[in-house]
């Protein structure tokens, strides 16, 4: 398919009130950067990305969340992150040994094609537990109703994007 015909069959959608994220999974995933791949107990990684939606719609309201957790080893295979936390700002939990194995957080403002830095850091006098860590990024749509208008009754929640990291 054409970059014309995909760009306008992702229209479409949007006009339909199809959630942003599935559209675009329509034509191919965002494209997603982290930096560096690999880092310190300390280092701070930026995760990039462009919003597919502005938060603030005409018809639906978007939100973001980056989530990162550290990947384990079990009998059904690996895991990581399964979404957002539902809390507002940086979130994260230390493992046993006191370093931080996920951490979450949440986009409220943005505009569509808007590139996000969105900085992941184990926090003050914290480290990252050491290992590979795998993300998501979340999109979740509400509609966005005026006072007195029937508005319908959904929350889609769909993803945008896979990354990973490493911490030594």
């Amino acid at each position: 398919m054409g970059a014309k015909v995909r760009l306008a069959a992702v229209g479409v959608m949007l006009l339909l009130g199809v959630p942003a994220a599935l559209a675009v999974a329509a034509w191919g995933a965002v494209p997603i950067t982290v930096k560096p791949k690999t880092g310190a107990a300390h280092t701070k990684f930026v995760v990039s990305f462009r919003a597919p939606a502005a938060t603030d719609g005409t018809s639906a309201t978007h939100r973001y969340s980056v989530s990162a957790a550290k990947s384990t080893t079990t009998s059904t295979g690996a895991t990581g992150p399964t979404g957002p936390t539902g809390e507002t700002g940086v979130t994260g939990s230390s493992a046993p040994s006191g370093c931080v194995s996920t951490t979450s957080r949440q986009i409220t403002a943005a505009t569509q094609g808007q590139r996000l830095n969105v900085a992941l850091k184990p926090g003050a006098s914290k480290a990252w537990c050491a290992g590979l860590f795998k993300g998501v990024i979340k999109e979740t749509t509400t509609p966005k109703c005026s006072a007195g208008q029937a508005c319908p009754d959904y929350i889609a929640i769909s993803t945008v994007g896979t990354f990973r990291f490493r911490a030594k």
